[in-house]
């Protein structure tokens, strides 16, 4: 929600690798205006390409649009150095539920 979380890592030459799930749109609050019984609005994002926004500011970058490089492109972010960033294309209407802990 801030890019400018992006240019400090890269500034610091912080090594955090982040992972991207873009579904582009806000998935949660979309799930949980439904739930509310509240009409979708708002939801749909016209978010700009992560990927490039990372290379620019100097982040090496991994797109992945297909399911099966998912866990390669996750193997070779966390080989690389510096910073990094994985962006992951999601189905937009899969349903985002988010972990539930349990006791066991």
């Amino acid at each position: 929600m801030s890019l400018g979380d992006l240019q400090t890592i890269v500034q610091y030459k912080l090594p955090i690798k982040l992972i991207v799930f873009n579904n582009r749109l806000l998935g949660m609050v979309k799930l949980e205006m439904e739930v509310a019984g509240l009409p979708d609005w708002q939801t749909d994002m016209m978010n700009p390409d992560f990927a490039k926004v990372a290379k620019a500011m100097g982040m090496e970058v991994w797109s992945v649009n297909r399911g099966s490089k998912v866990k390669r492109a996750i193997e070779e972010v966390f080989q690389s150095e510096g910073p990094a960033l994985v962006n992951i294309m999601t189905d937009p209407n899969a349903l985002a539920m988010p972990p539930k802990i349990e006791w066991s």
